[in-house]
């Protein structure tokens, strides 16, 4: 066959797999044993239905050799693959005496369709142990644990080989969009079922659900491992004496950890309900930071819990403690653990200009990163370089590929009921915000949106682009301003300064990092392309959703696609 007929025949066949999937779990409403497995069915089914569109084979419309993007040499694959998970179905629900006589083929899907809804139908009226015991009797797969465990684990099995078949920027964007779709739920206990359905398979999401469900978990205690979250000053070796980030021990029941805090100073009257909010947020916080810790793509650092300090002058300060990765503890007599910033790594002379692929991975990495903290609904409100930490030994190179998000300042949940602070002005962090978040009569005024935290993202590309931090950007652009007016240096003014990052700065990131790495930043920047359209977030701004998906489809994949 064609590879034009085998699209069409396989985006057939794939939305009648679906179908069949869809009507295979509504039969959980009848079993009160296996809801776990429904729901890892049901992930199975949400895994395929994604991959179908991230390809071009859903809705059945699609398969023609413009919208699919499998390469036609490997289609027939594609279509044995679906039709045997099509062939598993139909068997897990066909009657035994139908078993005995033939096999059941793909093609029999269509018919396999028809029996499930007639079954559903007629038996609506019936109780929920009368079909159970139905289907039992029927001798159906999905009535028995050890047989449904069996089905879904061959599913899984050929799910993960379609995934396989796509090029890696695919696989990026699919990653996203599964997370993003699954991780939309709002109802507490359909978190804690996919979590506990993805623990087995799917880590990556079992943990993003755990840290998603804490939004919907404010009357219920955390998790044993983050009960004692506000940390006793007297564990600390040190606690500095400035609102530097600075790198001490704590100790816990006989254990010694390497810890950074990084400080934030609030003025709350102590005691009062205001306080008891802010003080919550921080928390959460530092859950969400512990939950994380083993997401690679999270690019967080572990917290061990917060420590109020209400004796630090002028104002009192509470400080996010995060454990140093254990990968860079050094040994009884190595050298010492040193952080540096993106913001150092630029600037310094001692550290060596990254390779272009480094960058490139570097940038996505911070992308996938802002993504998945979108996807936990969560803002970060104050990304900038001296925000990206590494870390290191003083005698070991930099791992510039390993960064790790920090300065949570403002960070809150996406809830309106939460307790945040207005980010305050300050010449250095203003550089990386969106002109909304920086202008007086809009600065204090203004509702919080992803796209000013994408729009920082774009700012941090910018300077790994190109290799130069903002600041000296601003620097060298007011140089050149007052340079063509003959007058004498000044900083230009920082909306001036925000035309000239989407506009001419854009246009020289390309030449250094090619048309795919700067139309993602364009995206982030909302700058204008070659034709004058504005390829900005502005465009989805409106819808948080939408937004968080093109994050993933403009930036996150795009990136992937970069290579030197």
């Amino acid at each position: 066959m064609d590879p034009f007929g085998v699209g069409l025949g396989t985006a057939a066949l794939v939305s009648t797999v679906l179908d069949v999937l869809r009507l295979v779990i509504s039969f959980r409403e009848y079993s009160e044993t296996s809801r776990t497995l429904f729901r890892q069915l049901e992930l199975e089914r949400e895994v395929l239905l994604r991959w179908a569109i991230e390809v071009g084979l859903y809705p059945a419309s699609h398969g023609s050799s413009t919208d699919c993007t499998i390469p036609p040499e490997l289609l027939p694959l594609v279509h044995q693959t679906v039709a045997t998970i099509g062939s598993l179905l139909a068997a897990a629900t066909s009657p035994k005496s139908a078993k005995k006589n033939s096999e059941v083929e793909s093609q029999d899907l269509p018919a396999v369709l028809g029996r499930l809804q007639e079954e559903l139908n007629n038996n609506e009226t019936q109780s929920k142990s009368r079909l159970s015991r139905s289907l039992i009797r029927l001798g159906w797969a999905i009535s028995e644990e050890d047989r449904l465990k069996g089905l879904i684990t061959t599913i899984h099995a050929y799910n993960t080989s379609l995934h396989n078949l796509i090029p890696k920027p695919l696989q990026v964007s699919l990653e996203g969009s599964i997370m993003q779709a699954l991780l939309a739920e709002s109802d507490p206990q359909s978190l804690l079922e996919i979590q506990r359905a993805s623990l087995h398979w799917r880590k990556a999401l079992s943990a993003a659900a755990s840290v998603t469900s804490f939004q919907h978990q404010k009357s219920t205690p955390g998790p044993p491992s983050t009960n004692q979250l506000l940390l006793p000053r007297s564990r600390f070796a040190s606690i500095g004496v400035d609102m530097a980030r600075y790198l001490t021990t704590y100790e816990h029941n006989g254990q010694t950890y390497h810890v950074l805090i990084e400080w934030r100073a609030y003025r709350i009257l102590q005691n009062s309900e205001h306080k008891i909010a802010y003080l919550n947020t921080c928390l959460d916080l530092a859950r969400l930071l512990h939950t994380s810790q083993n997401l690679e793509a999270y690019r967080t650092l572990d917290s061990l819990g917060i420590i109020d300090d209400i004796e630090f002058k002028p104002s009192s300060r509470v400080g996010l403690v995060y454990r140093i990765p254990l990968t860079i503890i050094p040994l009884p007599g190595s050298s010492s653990i040193k952080v540096f910033t993106l913001h150092d790594l630029i600037n310094r002379k001692e550290f060596t200009r990254p390779r272009l692929d480094e960058r490139f991975a570097l940038a996505q990495k911070l992308a996938t990163g802002l993504h998945r903290l979108f996807v936990s609904r969560w803002y970060h409100k104050n990304l900038n370089s001296k925000n990206i930490l590494f870390f290191t030994q003083i005698n070991d190179g930099t791992g510039i590929t390993q960064p790790y998000l920090s300065g949570f300042d403002y960070a809150r949940p996406d809830s309106p009921e939460e307790m945040t602070i207005k980010p305050e002005a300050d010449e250095f962090c203003d550089r990386y915000r969106h002109s909304q978040c920086t202008h007086p009569d809009s600065r204090n005024v203004i509702q919080f949106s992803r796209r000013f935290d994408i729009y920082s993202l774009g700012v941090i590309l910018t300077e790994i682009g190109r290799w130069e931090t903002v600041d000296r950007m601003h620097k060298d652009y007011s140089s050149q301003k007052a340079k063509a007016k003959g007058g004498l240096p000044t900083a230009a003014p920082l909306d001036s300064f925000q035309r000239y990052l989407k506009t001419r700065s854009l246009e020289s990131l390309g030449f250094r990092m090619g048309k795919v790495y700067t139309d993602a930043v364009r995206f982030c920047l909302g700058g204008n392309d070659t034709y004058g359209a504005v390829e900005a977030a502005v465009h989805v701004g409106g819808n948080e959703e939408l937004l968080v998906s093109s994050l993933n489809k403009e930036v996150v994949a795009e990136l992937a696609k970069c290579s030197a």
